[in-house]
């Protein structure tokens, strides 16, 4: 009788345990996948713009490291963060490594291992991207010394197995807003949609724009891909036309390109004040 009762009370308790369990689970915050896609393009010859990227980085990572340590409390993170280097050809240093070391998992990594590894991989973000940086840039004085990013090959190729489909995923660009290309075969065309943003040239020419832009639909070619719940920053966008419309022209091509293709949260900030910048990424990511 006694064994009876105490295989009784032994099952209500593990019961008890494992709907405790479930509920823990599920009163947790949804995990986070931040993820920064880098131009590094002639962009980076612009005044103060290599500062500007490393500190913009540096927020973000910020608001990844306070979800892992105030709302998971390190040993319950699922988060990601993840930086990437857009599709660019010419380079002579390979990304790949760069793009290992700027990335961490905190649910691929055992509860007793996280701390140490968040710090480490603390310690050695502003190593790395310091030395990526001085690689994109290194003995490039001019335009001619770049080629252009291919934005829209890593939104097509790429970005779809960046994110993932159980988190709230938190996409961050740093680009002038250009997909340009100056001599490229590989641009694809339909109609008055292109894979480049060449087609900005008619806009400018036009005496309203927005009309030429609607009646005659310019804009990005939309991607068919399925990129589950993502917000997005498009962030450090800068003219590099003197056309008094010419924020409002790329702002408005980026919305148009990120809404046809399905993204609900979208952010677009011009170059500005470095510690203005920093604020709205602050306010912008959630």
């Amino acid at each position: 009788m006694k064994n009876a009762l105490y295989i009784i009370f032994a099952a209500v308790i593990l019961a008890s345990c494992s709907g405790c369990s479930d509920t823990l689970q599920a009163n947790l915050p949804t995990p986070k996948n931040y993820v920064i896609l880098l131009d590094l393009s002639d962009r980076l010859l612009q005044p103060n713009q290599v500062v500007n990227d490393k500190a913009i980085v540096k927020t973000v990572f910020e608001a990844f490291e306070r979800t892992v340590r105030t709302k998971n409390m390190i040993v319950n993170s699922k988060d990601k963060f993840r930086i990437v280097i857009a599709p660019q050809k010419g380079i002579t240093y390979d990304p790949t490594p760069f793009m290992n070391e700027l990335f961490i998992d905190m649910e691929q990594i055992p509860i007793a291992k996280k701390r140490k590894a968040l710090e480490v991989f603390t310690a050695h973000l502003d190593n790395t991207l310091g030395e990526l940086y001085q690689k994109a840039t290194q003995n490039k004085t001019q335009t001619a010394d770049f080629q252009g990013c291919d934005l829209w090959k890593y939104f097509n190729e790429q970005l779809e197995t960046d994110l993932m489909k159980i988190h709230d995923n938190q996409l961050v660009i740093l680009t002038d807003g250009y997909f340009d290309f100056e001599s490229n075969p590989n641009i694809k065309h339909s109609n008055n949609r292109s894979t480049a943003t060449n087609f900005i040239a008619s806009l400018r020419r036009s005496a309203d724009w927005r009309k030429e832009l609607d009646e005659n639909d310019y804009g990005l070619i939309p991607i068919k891909k399925r990129y589950w719940a993502t917000s997005i920053i498009v962030t450090e966008i800068s003219p590099k036309n003197n056309n008094l419309d010419e924020s409002e022209i790329l702002t408005t091509v980026w919305n148009k390109w990120l809404s046809e293709m399905g993204f609900k949260k979208i952010g677009l900030e011009l170059r500005s004040n470095l510690s203005k910048t920093k604020g709205r990424i602050r306010e912008l990511i959630q």
